[in-house]
């Protein structure tokens, strides 16, 4: 029954990437990423459907009436020109950077790879405490767990450096599917304050109204901030929200 279930989803997904390429590659990485077929037990389960596609994504660039324009990034050209790059490559990519980068510009090159690249993890790092910090923060201000939050990072990032990449990555996946877990009930959550907003806003755009604006007058029920979205917008703004298709003097 999964796989069936899989094969008719993607298929019903064909069409849609033949005319929109970029969604072929959305796909391709959610194969690639999630495998969804390891978890069919039939014919599924080892059928190439990254491969197939990959194969329907090129086709719709090629043949495709938009005309796209293949990336020319440095990077790429020189990992192709260096010579260290072969088909079917499955080592380390920032190792095959690092060679590459060498060997047209010399061995300050990998110590150039290294440095950009800590330079990357730490401010990814600073990034992502900023944003777990500020959520923390939005559910509780105790400094105790502000405390515990801070010296589970660092154990994290001590734990992390002395592992082996791939681990980190499967560990790493596990973390992204225990969010992605929760912004999806916060989603269902959120569904009706959406659908709500959202009708407000077609209800503007039949009125005719050109730049719609959110009055937080409107869902009092909620808990808005009201510095980020006053209620009764000022005049400024509903002067850029006028209805079109009305006289000047008539307004």
């Amino acid at each position: 029954m999964r796989d069936l279930a899989l094969v008719a989803f993607i298929a019903i997904l064909i069409p849609y990437i033949l005319r929109q390429p970029w969604l072929g590659v959305v796909v391709g990485a959610w194969i690639s990423l999630m495998n969804p077929h390891r978890y069919a037990f039939g014919f599924a389960n080892n059928f190439p459907f990254a491969l197939i596609i990959a194969l329907l994504t090129v086709a719709a660039v090629v043949f495709g009436k938009k005309k796209v324009e293949f990336p020319r990034h440095s990077v790429m050209i020189m990992i192709l020109l260096s010579g260290f790059y072969t088909p079917g490559f499955e080592g380390d990519g920032i190792v095959l950077t690092q060679n590459s980068l060498a060997a047209v510009v010399g061995d300050w090159g990998r110590m150039f790879v290294s440095v950009a690249l800590s330079l990357f993890v730490f401010t990814c790092i600073l990034y992502n405490y900023y944003l777990g910090e500020n959520s923390l923060q939005f559910l509780t201000r105790n400094r105790a767990a502000l405390m515990t939050f801070r010296g589970l990072v660092l154990a994290l990032v001590v734990w992390g450096s002395m592992q082996d990449l791939s681990t980190v990555f499967a560990f790493a996946d596990i973390t992204m599917t225990c969010l992605a877990f929760v912004n999806l009930m916060a989603l269902a959550l959120l569904f009706k304050v959406g659908m709500r907003v959202m009708r407000d806003y077609d209800a503007q755009r039949r009125a005719g109204v050109d730049q719609p604006v959110f009055d937080s007058s409107k869902f009092s029920d909620l808990d808005l901030d009201l510095k980020a979205w006053p209620a009764n917008p000022t005049a400024d703004t509903q002067a850029n929200a006028q209805p079109q298709g009305i006289p000047a003097a008539q307004r």
